[in-house]
């Protein structure tokens, strides 16, 4: 039988069978387990199981009696919770619209009057507002990037009074040196083109000479170099962060492996490309995204009989598209948050380009121009999109599929392609019944929207990055 769902007050995912109702027990790869959601009240054992989309009883004798007309009312609050996510009508008239299209008066008679049954909803849709503003991305995030001062001023020396190691080019806004930790926390602080002893300064200005003076410029100094400390280590955390996007296992070593053909001869010049072996896919299952992992595994075994020409060539194309749509879906998942993330990808390549480019300012300048629009375009085209219909493991698999297929939209084994993208979107159908979610249409036409926009982003920041004479690392080249 296909399973049916509706959810508790607390937001709870609840299984209903028969007019009884289940509590997930334990979540396996494939399989759900539930128990009876009286188990601990009436001590009852009825037990059932998930499995693809179809419901097993493996328990079934319950120690009371079924109430439908609970489950009717219940599975009525699940859909004007549904409606009140997929619309933004007024309360009223969604209840109204919801209320007029069900025809079960049971489940009308248990609700409560209208003006409560408002009330309830209204405080149901500011708590989703409230946690998706928790959750997204700052806006303001983008306006944080701009060009340090140093790169337009006339003087060659980019870095006269500033340390060695410093990096340049980035403004981050709500980073206050003397406190990383608030930074953490989301709250304010001062931008780094700030004088972060400004208040100290303007303190010392009007003490007194002599003693005063001095302690005022030894604090200043214990200050600074406590907050160059923090800054230090904070930068040291972050850039592992970037290093898990930039070069993990699941974006580069773990496709390379499901592109590089075992029986064949070692005759690639790139050795690390050949080192990569299909068993390695086994050893990385337990990464950051091990549903992808495996829906990428799947499909790239369906792509084994291809010639490695063939193969090499849809990776070459389907790669960077993968990488965009990869820092947009962990920046909304990963608990470095997207800002955070967004922040140290920029730091991280602006720091490995800075030997190279402490003398050429007008190249600087057109670098960090180019990755401010590429973050920019990721978070308009992409990030939002994705908060915005809160994107399913599912979903994202489909926008895969969708860019693996346009991967070799112009190959003769396309064919293949198509066939893998079709497969999806059948599976995805299901996979939207399970989750228990209606009026899908417009979540695909999200998807297929994101699918040209990431297109749109590669092609022109490639493009921009050919003027640059720096390794475009959202490309393969510069990794084989």
């Amino acid at each position: 039988m296909e399973p049916e769902f509706v959810s508790s007050q607390c937001g709870t995912r609840k299984l209903v069978i028969n007019g009884f109702t289940y509590v997930c027990q334990r979540k396996g790869e494939r399989r759900t387990h539930w128990r009876c959601d009286r188990y601990q009240k009436d001590k009852c054992r009825a037990t059932a199981l998930t499995e693809n989309g179809k419901v097993h009883i493996k328990h079934a004798t319950h120690n009371h009696p079924a109430n439908t007309s609970i489950f009717v009312s219940k599975r009525l609050y699940s859909k004007l919770k549904m409606a009140m996510l997929q619309s933004s009508e007024s309360v009223p008239e969604i209840i109204r619209r919801v209320l007029s299209m069900n025809n079960e008066e049971a489940a009308i008679a248990k609700l409560p009057t209208f003006e409560t049954l408002c009330n309830s909803m209204r405080k149901f849709r500011a708590k989703v507002q409230q946690a998706r503003a928790n959750q997204a991305t700052d806006p303001s995030v983008f306006s944080v990037f701009s060009v340090d001062p140093r790169l337009s001023s006339t003087n060659n020396d980019l870095y006269n009074a500033s340390s060695a190691e410093e990096s340049f080019g980035i403004n981050i806004d709500g980073l206050n040196l003397s406190n990383i930790a608030e930074f953490n926390s989301g709250s304010a602080g001062t931008r780094f083109d700030e004088p972060i002893m400004e208040d100290v300064v303007a303190t010392s200005s009007t003490s007194q000479a002599g003693d005063k003076a001095d302690n005022s410029e030894m604090m200043e100094y214990k200050v600074f170099e406590n907050a160059k400390t923090q800054l230090e280590n904070w930068e040291r955390k972050q850039l592992c962060n970037v290093r898990k996007i930039a070069e993990s296992s699941i974006s580069r070593r773990s496709i390379m492996a499901m592109f590089s053909n075992n029986d064949e001869p070692n005759n690639s010049s790139n050795e690390y490309y050949n080192s990569c072996t299909y068993a390695e896919l086994v050893q990385y299952r337990q990464l950051e995204i091990p549903f992808l992992i495996e829906f990428l595994t799947k499909a790239f075994t369906e792509l084994s009989h291809l010639e490695k020409d063939i193969k090499v060539s849809i990776f070459k194309n389907f790669a960077p598209y993968f990488w965009l749509i990869e820092i947009g879906y962990s920046s909304i998942n990963f608990e470095t948050g997207s800002r955070r993330l967004i922040v140290s990808m920029l730091r991280y390549v602006d720091s490995v380009c800075l030997p190279d480019f402490l003398e050429k300012k007008k190249s600087s300048e057109k670098l960090m121009s180019s990755f401010c629009e590429l973050f920019d375009g990721i978070h308009e085209h992409i990030v939002v999109p994705m908060q915005s219909m809160k994107i399913l493991e599912g979903e994202f698999a489909l926008l895969v599929a969708l860019l693996l297929s346009e991967s070799g939209a112009k190959l003769d084994s396309n064919d293949d392609l198509v066939a893998i993208r079709d497969n999806v979107l059948r599976e995805i159908e299901s996979y939207y019944r399970f989750n228990n979610i209606e009026c899908y249409a417009f979540r695909i036409a999200a998807l297929v929207r994101m699918t040209f926009f990431v297109m749109e982003l590669r092609k022109q920041f490639s493009s921009q990055m050919e003027e640059i004479s720096v390794d475009n690392v959202f490309e393969v080249a510069p990794f084989f």
